[in-house]
Parts: C-alpha cells; structure tokens; sequence
C-alpha cells in the first residue's frame, strides 16, 4: 500500500493512493451531538466509480458497509478495500476535528499588509461588500470586476495579472440578463465578448447550499465568488444578526475572494446596509455605492465611497461615468465631487480636501457656507488633521490651504462624528 496524497480544499478532503489508482473523496462533513462523523464518501478505482454513500466515519459498521459495496462491485480486482477505507476514514477525521491550526506567535511572521486581487476594491481571499440603493449601479460594477479578473488585465502599475475563475450567484434574475451583462461590458472594455464566468442560479440561503458551493469552488478551481444579493442569500430578515452571521460563517468556508451585493437602508441618508451591523462587521473591505442620472439619460454617475478595510487606509474616494452605447458597456474613470449625491455622504474631511483644491485658499466662514457645516465642525475638522495648513492673509484674515503632498493614508481617519454606522 503506497503513501496516500491528501488534499484539502473549502472543507473537501481528496486522498489519492497513486499506485494503487484509488482515489477517495470526503466531503459534506457534520458532527453531531453524541460526536459521531459523517460526510459524503466518493470511491474511484482508475479513474472509474465504484461507490458513493454517506458514511459514518466513527463507526465501525459504516466503514464496514462501504468496504463491502466496494468488494461487490470490483470482485475481479483483489483490492485491500478494508485498508484504505480504513485509512481514508482515519485522515480526514483527525483532520476534520483538528479544525482551525493554532499558530505560536514566537516563530509567526506575519503576511504582507492588505493584498488585492483587484485595487482597490477586492481585499485578496477576503470578504468584501458593495452596498447601494436599488438601481444604483452594483451589478455593473460586479460585472466589470468580473470581466477584469475572468479575462486577465494588466494593472495601474503594468503588470501583466492571469485570469482567474469566477462563479456568480445570482438569486435576483436569470442566466439571461447576466451573460448580456458581462457581455456589453467586455464589449466596452475591448475584450473578448464571451463570458469566462461560471453562473449559478440560487433560490436557497447560502448557509444551506454551502457544501454544493464548495464543490463548485474545488471543481473548476474558483477563485472568486459574487453573491447577488445578500438580502435573498442571507436565509431570513437581514434585520436579525443571527442570519448576516450566519451568512458570514458559510461564506469563510469557500476559503476564496468573495463580493457580496447589498441594499442601502431604507433611510437615505444611511452609511450601513439595511439590517443588522454584522453586515458591515462580517466584511474585511466595505464600498459604498452611489448613482447619479438625469431623466432618460443613456449614461449614469456612480461614486464609490469606502467606508471600512481592515488592516490599512481607507481609499480614495472613485467615480465611473457608465455609459450605454451600441451594445456595450463604457467605464470612464471621473471626479466624484462632481456627483453630488456621492459627495453628500462623504467625511467633511474628504469634502474639505476637495474645496481646497479647487480653491487652493479659504477661510473657515467660507468652507462652512460650501459645505452647509458649522463653523465649529469646520474648524475642528481642519485643526486635528495635518494635511490641512493655515496662514495668515496680507489683508488680515487667516486662511486654509492644503500642505502642497498628501501624506500616504490621507483618508485613513474619520471626521468628528467617527466611523460610518456598524464599523467598529
């Protein structure tokens, strides 16, 4: 009996006796309240199916019923079936109870900051969360985030980024409205118009389609995952924390970068998702989405705003005009105090910063009545920041300016009423 080769993947357990051309996997494991193991079991010989079977792992008489199908169903070929079932049982429980490796900070080196799979938007192997109105753009910016990374790209610095797999969930609309989706998209984009994507209609709570979800993930080598949307995938009232945690928790299982898609509150004036904080809380990289258009307009202004990351700065602020034209789809990158809705809801030091650059010089008096603050909101903004600098005028009155470099991380901190509600 030769070494057996063990892989794990988004709780999938493959073992492969190469020699031997058995191979074995587990999956959809669950332990229940008196400790017994069971999971999936999936029996190869050669490439060919032998047996498939939910088995008791602990139990002796679960092993011994699938050695048995196994016999009956390869009586030609003398395979020691009580040994790798055996084995393969064995592994795969001693792994499964292990859960989670403890790591001993003494001889732990910590990965490099915060590593996008797409700047700035994705966070690497991480959850992420774009939130908006109905309406305001969300699908579209998945979609060509989608095209980006499904079809390769080169990035802001010139590198040359490979393809990477993608899967949508989509519980909103139907394979239809997707493909065209990403199709006038990669048409604006001047890419190849077929869709690299693997779509995935779902009607169920994600909770309770996770193991088929890892299968997809281990089966076509995912790298990606959107959920559109979150308010149908979380299982219930995304006003109960329960369900956003929950949703979160079978989300971590996929192991891979995800975007979850979520709706604004119904208050407008909101910076949260509808629902419970954990929405905000369960995403390591949070953006907000806000859309801008002129009635019967065949073009529309989003802003971008972001309002959580873990482990670094928050960005600047983005804008895309989004255009419609001759079947596809057009992303011009532009300024986003020039969406007043998006503008709006941005931190009054990030509001400040963009007055004085088109202003260069202002007193406090000034930047109060352009921005509808009081003066003291104002002036407590500019004096705890030091990207702000003052002096005082020839004629007498002291003026505000921007230090000629924004240090890094210039938005890395929030204005005077703290973080957007839910980010802790």
């Amino acid at each position: 009996m030769s070494a057996v080769e063990i892989k794990e993947s988004a709780g999938i357990y493959t073992l492969v006796w190469e020699q031997e051309g058995i191979g074995i996997r587990l999956d959809r494991l669950m332990e229940d309240s008196k400790y017994s193991v069971t999971g999936e079991v999936l029996v190869r010989l050669a490439g060919r199916h032998i047996h498939q079977a939910r088995m008791n792992l602990t139990s002796t008489r679960g092993r011994a019923d699938v050695v048995r199908q196994c016999k009956s169903r390869n009586a030609a070929e003398h395979v020691d079936w009580d040994s790798f079932i055996e084995e393969a049982a064995m592994v795969v429980l001693e792994r499964f109870r292990a859960g989670e490796e403890s790591i001993d900070f003494n001889s732990y080196t910590p990965p490099p900051k915060s590593k996008f799979m797409f700047a700035p938007y994705l966070l690497d192997g991480e959850a992420n969360l774009f939130y908006g109105p109905g309406g305001s753009g969300k699908s579209y910016l998945a979609a060509y985030i989608c095209a980006h990374i499904s079809k390769g790209y080169t990035d802001e610095e010139g590198f040359e980024v490979p393809k990477s797999k993608v899967l949508y969930l989509d519980y909103e609309t139907g394979p239809e409205e997707i493909y065209g989706r990403l199709q006038t998209v990669q048409r604006g984009l001047k890419m190849d118009t077929t869709p690299e994507v693997i779509y995935h209609p779902s009607a169920h709570p994600l909770a309770s389609e996770i193991e088929k979800l890892q299968r997809l993930v281990v089966e076509h080598e995912i790298e990606m995952v959107v959920i559109d949307s979150v308010g149908y995938a979380c299982g219930g009232e995304p006003e109960t924390a329960s369900n956003a945690i929950n949703y979160y928790n079978a989300l971590r299982q996929l192991q891979i970068t995800t975007l979850s898609i979520g709706h604004i509150a119904k208050d407008k004036t909101s910076t949260s998702p509808f629902g419970s904080v954990y929405w905000i809380n369960g995403a390591r990289s949070v953006w907000e989405v806000v859309r801008s258009q002129e009635a019967g307009a065949d073009r529309f202004d989003v802003g971008i705003l972001h309002r959580k990351i873990n482990n670094g700065p928050l960005s600047m602020p983005q804008a895309y005009r989004i255009a419609f034209e001759n079947e596809a789809v057009f992303f011009d990158a532009t300024d986003v105090k020039f969406i007043g809705e998006a503008e709006e809801k941005m931190p009054i030091k990030e509001r400040i910063i963009f007055l004085l650059q088109e202003h260069e010089t202002l007193e406090v008096k000034d930047i109060s009545s352009m921005l509808e603050r009081s003066e003291g909101t104002v002036r407590k903004t500019l004096h705890r920041n030091d990207v702000f600098t003052q002096f005082k005028s020839s004629d007498g009155p002291t003026l505000w300016s921007l230090k000629k470099t924004l240090p890094p991380g210039t938005f890395d901190d929030e204005d005077e009423f703290g973080p957007p509600s839910g980010v802790n």
